[in-house]
């Protein structure tokens, strides 16, 4: 068999078996997931929480929390909190720059920006 005829073959057969393929791949996709959550809670060597241990949250997604540079686990918190730690690349003197630049907004007297009081000259 030619490879275009092979191809063609694989192309029909995909076709005639679709749902049985999309049923096989989900079907090992979630037995993939099961054995990464338990190898996770192995090596966290503790069962994993039911919310984020940074915000508390129980309602997004619950993820394995790890150290880039050593591969140490750190924690299990959602997947919120885990892409706010990746966009201040784990930088704990950022975070506190940043909670700094919070509390110091607190204090000031400020004007309101309200777009549409905004007069724009002709």
């Amino acid at each position: 068999m030619t490879r275009k005829a092979k191809a063609i073959w694989s192309r029909k057969r995909y076709i005639r078996n679709r749902t049985a393929h999309v049923r096989q791949v989900n079907e090992c996709r979630r037995k993939r997931a099961a054995k990464r959550r338990i190898e996770e809670e192995v090596i966290a060597g503790r069962p994993r929480p039911t919310c984020c241990e940074i915000c508390g949250d129980d309602s997004r997604k619950i993820v394995f929390d790890h150290c880039h540079n050593t591969g140490h686990f750190r924690g299990f918190i959602c997947d919120q909190c885990n892409r706010i730690l990746g966009l201040v690349k784990d930088s704990p003197r950022l975070l506190e720059k940043m909670a700094k630049y919070l509390q110091e907004g607190q204090n000031v007297k400020s004007y309101y920006y309200k777009p549409d009081k905004i007069k724009r000259a002709a």
